[in-house]
């Protein structure tokens, strides 16, 4: 559950499934994300592809949620730009800090 996303995974496809039914600030829609080739599709059918290929260690599927995040039109960006974004990345601290309510 992140970003306010439902996320379940389908092990007959290998694909995780995120799903926004709750955040007002992103679409509602859902995408999957196919592990083996980090390639996402939506449910409108637009196909996006991620940067970095997922993995799953210790039975937990990691993934890049900037890729999960833009593929919803989320924004993303650096903390020291002034701009309120969905995901910000903050160098000095080397952390990512993840906001439900922005676009």
């Amino acid at each position: 559950y992140t970003l306010g996303f439902n996320v379940e995974y389908d092990d007959s496809k290998r694909e995780a499934i995120f799903s926004n039914k709750e955040n007002t600030a992103l679409p509602k829609k859902t995408l999957r994300l196919n592990i083996d080739t980090g390639v996402m599709k939506d449910s409108q059918g637009n196909i996006y592809h991620s940067d970095t290929k997922p993995v799953i260690i210790n039975g937990r599927i990691h993934a890049s949620i900037s890729n999960i995040a833009k593929a919803f039109n989320a924004s993303c960006g650096d903390i020291r730009d002034e701009k309120d974004q969905s995901i910000e990345w903050d160098n000095s601290r080397k952390a990512v800090y993840v906001f439900k309510n922005i676009k």
